[in-house]
């Protein structure tokens, strides 16, 4: 008898596919394609500070868009014991091996700390859906920033970033404390996603 919850054991299963799929794509187009299309943006060109990640198991890599907008406020997150904090990042920083072997700022950047209206997260995720929820990897750091993030500021704007491969038209499992992201970044555009 399984201890998971049912959702557990499909997110687990469709994480898995996600993941052989993601391997089997050309992730360097994809990435330039989508940066392409969020540097011609207009929300992101008005955004004053961006949240976003470092690239990892050929997740789309945002990392240029860095260099190509130097007026904004950049952050990644950095994984402490009690979950996800996003720490100020330019290009040629010195960067650390996390916890899970992804790079991350060291702990003496600028602290991203009082989110505010116009604020972006570029959310990594092994899927999404048309609704706008999220597969992640399954330890919940990115639920748990977001959903404290919200009720500190319910107008930072989120965005999910995936190749369209990797959106779902069929619903994805979700629990209680899944929250859907604003809009979808995909090689073909941005995607509204309305409640």
């Amino acid at each position: 008898m399984s201890l998971l919850p049912p959702s557990s054991e499909i997110k687990t299963k469709l994480r898995q596919q996600a993941l052989e799929t993601r391997l089997r794509l050309p992730v360097a187009d994809l990435s330039r394609d989508i940066r392409e299309k969020l540097a011609d943006w207009p929300l992101l060109l008005a955004a004053k500070r961006v949240l976003f990640y470092h690239p990892f198991r050929q997740e789309v890599d945002l990392m240029p868009l860095v260099g190509q907008f130097s007026d904004k406020s950049w952050f990644l997150p950095r994984t402490t014991n009690e979950g996800l904090v996003f720490l100020g990042y330019s290009p040629g920083q010195v960067m650390e091996s996390g916890r899970y072997g992804i790079l991350e700022p060291s702990e003496s950047a600028a602290l991203y700390e009082k989110p505010d209206v116009g604020d972006m997260i570029l959310l990594p995720g092994l899927g999404f859906d048309r609704d706008g929820y999220r597969l992640g990897y399954g330890k919940g750091y990115y639920d748990r920033f977001v959903a404290t993030l919200r009720k500190r500021q319910a107008s930072v704007l989120l965005v999910g970033i995936s190749p369209s491969t990797l959106i779902s038209t069929d619903p994805l499992p979700r629990d209680d404390w899944d929250l859907p992201v604003d809009w979808l970044a995909c090689e073909h555009g941005l995607i509204s996603v309305a409640p």
